[in-house]
C-alpha cells in the first residue's frame, strides 16, 4: 500500500462550517431517541456472514438521533489534546492511499459526521463523555444497531425494497453530477443524493424511529467484535465480546457504497480496532434509564446551530442545482460549427531511450532509463481546447465540477494552492476557445475522448506515458526537444518565465523570482504559438501539463518496453507530463513525470492531448505519398479559425514586447 500525504482529502470534508465559538463549559450532549423494547429477527440469507437468521429480544435503549459530528469529537479532543497520530486509509479505484493524521482543526461548529475514527477514537471519547455526564455512554451492540435501524421493518431497507429509493433516504456512492471528484472501484448507484462526500448529518428521511443516516453518510461502529457469522450470537442484545478480540464491526454503509452493500443486514468488517478509514465513524448509546441533558446550554446551542447547517446545506445544494441547469441551458447556445475533429500527426515507428539521469536533486522518477520500442501511432497536433471540450458538454451535458486546484494570493510568498471554486470555463482558465482545456480531471478527459470516438467511429485515447516521451522528444536525446539551453525554452514553451513572474507578482503577490528567459505569456496562451518539435507537435512543453493513460509509478523498474500503458491494481494517481504555464526549467525537461489523482482538476495546469491507434487500412499506405500530403496540407476550419486568433494573440505578444 503506498501512502501519500493528501491534504486535499481532509480539506475537502470540512465544508460546512458555521463560526460559533462555544465556550468548552457548554458540553455538547448527544441528542437521543428513546428506542423501544422488542424482538426481531436479525441477519439475512443474503450473505454468510448474516446467516443464520436469528431471533434476538432487544431491552429499551436509546441511540443518538444523528452520527457523532465533528463538532462533538472536536470538543473532546481539544478538552483532553487527544491527536489522532498515524493514517487514516482512502479505498480508492483500484488500490488504497493514505493520509497523515495530525492536531484536529479548530472548528468552531461543523455538522458533518466525525470520519477517519477508529474503534478505539471512539471508545476515547465515550469514556470522556461518560466521565463528563455521569452516564454510561457506550457504542451499541451489533444487534441493538440492526433492530433501531430496521425501526420494525423486516425488509431490505428500513424504508422497503426498493434500490430507486436509496437517494431519499441516504448519502451514497451515486449521481454523476455531485459525485466526480473521486473514484471508487464499485459502480455508482444512479440516483441523485447531492453530496459529493459525507454530508451535514440529518439530511436525508429518517427511519420510523426518527434516526437519521443509519444508511450512508459513514460506517458506525458497534461495540461487538467482528465473527464470520452469527452461529452462537447472543440472542438478548448484549455485545458479542471476547477478550482476544482483534477485529470490529462497522455497519451501515457509507458516502462510499453503492446499493450493494447499503442493505440494513450488511456487516462492514473494518479491521482491527486501531484502524481509520476515510469513511468510518460511530453514534453513541445510552441505558433506557438514563437522562441525556438535552437542554443544557451546549446542546441547546448545538441543536439550533446543527439546524442552520441544515438549512444552510439545503440552500447550497438548490443553488448547486440551479447552477448546474444554467451551465447546461448556457452550454446549449454556444455556436460551435461542426464536429472539430482534432488535426493529427502520424508518429513514425522506432525505438528510444526513455527516461534520463541528468537531473539533479536527487530526481529518481526518470531512472532507470530504458530502451522502448514504439509502434506508429496519431497523436494531436495540440492539446484540446476550450472550444473542443465545448462541444462535447453542449452535445452531453456533462458536468465536470465547480472546484478545482489555483493559484491563490500569499503577500511575499513563493507559490500557494488551494482547492477552490473555479471550473474549465472560468474566465481567468479559459481566456479564449482556442486556449488549451484545464481544470479537466483524468475522468473528464477520458469521458471526452469516449464521446469523441463514439461521434467519429475513430479509436481516440489518452497517450500511453512512453508514446508521450517519444512524440515529445522526436528523436532528440537532450534536456529539451530543442537542445539543453535554458535560455532557448521560451521559443519553444510558455513555462514560468519573466512575464509570468512579473503578473504573479502582481495579481498573487509572490515574490518576484529569477527567470530563464521571456515567453511574453502571463498564464495559458493559445495553442500552438511556439516552436514546434521536429515531429510537428505544439506545446509539448509548458502551456498545461498532459494527462497520460498510466498510472503513477515511483521510478521505471519494472516498466513496459513497447507502448503500452503501465497499469496496475494499485492505481489511483496517474501521470502528467509536459509540464505548464508555471514549471520551471528543472520540471520543463522531456522527461520530467508530474502524477496527479484521478479525479484531481488543476487550474496550475492540468489538460491534456489525444491519441488516434492506426487500424488496417486508415494510413497513408495503401495511397500515393502525394495524395497524402496533399490530404495533410487541408486545413479544418478549426485550424483556419486558430490561425486567426493566433495572429491576434501574436500581435498581443508583440505590443507587451515593445513595452518591456
Amino acid at each position: 500500500m503506498r501512502t501519500f500525504q493528501i491534504l486535499l482529502i481532509l480539506c475537502m470534508s470540512y465544508t460546512h462550517q458555521l463560526l460559533w465559538a462555544a465556550d468548552e463549559t457548554e458540553l455538547i450532549e448527544p441528542l437521543m431517541v428513546s428506542i423501544p423494547a422488542g424482538e426481531f429477527f436479525m441477519g439475512s440469507n443474503n450473505n454468510p456472514n448474516e446467516q443464520p437468521v436469528h431471533k434476538v429480544n432487544i431491552p429499551a435503549f436509546q441511540l443518538s438521533r444523528y452520527e457523532v459530528t465533528v463538532s462533538e469529537f472536536n470538543q473532546f479532543e481539544r478538552a483532553t489534546h487527544y491527536i489522532r497520530t498515524g493514517t487514516c486509509v482512502i479505498h480508492g479505484q483500484a488500490g488504497s492511499l493514505e493520509i497523515y493524521m495530525g492536531a484536529p482543526e479548530n472548528l468552531a461548529l461543523n455538522a458533518n459526521p466525525a470520519d477517519c475514527i477508529s474503534w478505539d477514537d471512539a471508545q476515547a471519547y465515550i469514556k470522556w463523555l461518560a466521565e463528563k455526564t455521569g452516564k454510561a455512554y457506550r457504542l451499541p451492540s451489533e444487534a441493538e444497531w440492526e433492530y433501531a435501524a430496521r425501526a420494525k421493518n423486516q425488509q431490505k431497507y428500513f424504508f422497503g425494497n426498493d434500490d430507486n429509493q436509496l437517494c431519499e433516504f441516504a448519502n451514497i456512492y451515486g449521481n454523476e453530477n455531485f459525485g466526480h471528484n473521486f473514484q471508487l472501484k464499485i459502480q455508482r448507484f444512479p440516483c441523485d443524493d447531492q453530496a459529493d462526500f459525507k454530508t451535514v448529518v440529518g439530511m436525508y428521511k429518517p427511519n420510523s424511529f426518527g434516526l437519521y443516516d443509519m444508511i450512508g453518510n459513514v460506517n458506525e461502529w458497534v461495540e461487538d467484535c467482528a465473527r464470520n457469522n452469527y452461529e452462537g450470537a447472543p440472542i438478548n442484545g448484549s455485545a458479542w465480546r471476547d477478550n482476544a478480540c482483534t477485529k470490529r464491526v462497522a455497519r451501515g454503509g457509507s458516502w462510499a457504497n453503492n446499493n450493494e452493500t447499503l442493505h440494513v443486514t450488511y456487516r462492514h468488517f473494518s479491521g482491527e480496532a486501531g484502524v481509520r478509514t476515510w469513511d468510518s465513524g460511530f453514534r453513541v448509546a445510552l441505558n433506557a434509564h438514563d437522562e441525556p441533558q438535552i437542554n443544557n446550554a451546549g446542546s441547546k446551542r448545538f441543536a439550533a446551530d446543527l439546524a442552520s447547517a441544515q438549512q444552510l446545506e439545503r440552500t447550497t445544494r438548490k443553488k448547486k442545482l440551479a447552477a448546474i441547469k444554467q451551465y447546461v441551458k448556457n452550454s446549449k447556445t454556444w455556436k460551435l460549427g461542426t464536429l472539430i475533429e482534432p488535426p493529427m500527426v502520424t508518429i513514425p515507428s522506432g525505438k528510444f531511450t526513455m527516461g534520463s539521469t541528468a537531473f539533479d536533486k536527487g530526481y529518481l522518477k526518470a531512472t532507470p532509463i530504458h530502451e522502448v520500442n514504439i509502434q506508429s501511432f496519431k497523436i494531436s497536433k495540440y492539446e484540446v481546447t476550450i472550444k473542443q471540450f465545448k462541444q462535447f458538454v453542449a452535445a452531453t451535458g456533462y458536468y465536470p465540477g465547480d472546484s478545482c486546484w489555483r493559484l491563490v494570493p500569499e503577500k511575499g510568498g513563493k507559490f500557494k494552492i488551494e482547492y477552490t471554486s473555479g471550473s474549465w470555463l472560468t474566465p481567468e482558465y479559459a481566456p479564449s476557445d482556442f486556449h488549451p482545456l484545464m481544470c479537466v480531471s483524468w475522468d473528464d478527459a477520458n469521458a471526452y475522448i469516449a464521446w469523441l470516438s463514439q461521434q467519429t467511429g475513430r479509436h481516440y485515447r489518452l497517450p500511453t506515458e512512453s508514446e508521450w516521451e517519444y512524440a515529445g522528444r522526436a528523436g532528440a536525446t537532450t534536456k529539451y526537444y530543442f537542445g539543453d539551453n535554458d535560455e532557448e525554452l521560451c521559443q519553444y514553451a510558455n513555462i514560468r518565465d519573466e512575464s509570468g513572474m512579473i503578473a504573479f507578482a502582481r495579481d498573487r503577490g509572490y515574490e518576484k523570482q529569477a527567470s530563464a528567459c521571456n515567453d511574453f505569456s502571463e498564464y495559458t496562451s493559445i495553442v500552438g504559438m511556439y516552436k514546434p518539435n521536429g515531429f510537428g507537435l505544439y506545446d509539448m512543453i509548458g502551456n498545461v501539463n498532459e494527462w497520460v493513460s498510466d498510472c503513477s509509478n515511483g521510478n521505471y523498474n519494472g516498466a513496459p518496453t513497447d507502448n503500452s500503458a503501465w497499469i496496475s491494481d494499485e492505481c489511483q494517481m496517474h501521470s502528467t507530463r509536459g509540464g505548464s504555464y508555471s514549471s520551471t526549467p528543472f520540471n520543463s525537461q522531456i522527461a520530467w513525470r508530474g502524477h496527479g489523482e484521478r479525479a484531481n482538476r488543476s487550474s496550475i495546469g492540468e489538460g491534456f492531448r489525444i491519441v488516434e491507434d492506426i487500424q488496417a487500412g486508415d494510413s497513408c499506405d495503401n495511397i500515393s505519398s502525394a495524395s497524402c500530403k496533399k490530404l495533410a496540407q487541408k486545413k479544418s476550419q478549426f485550424e483556419i479559425d486558430l490561425e486567426k486568433a493566433q495572429k491576434n494573440f501574436a500581435q498581443k505578444k508583440l505590443r507587451a514586447t515593445n513595452n518591456m
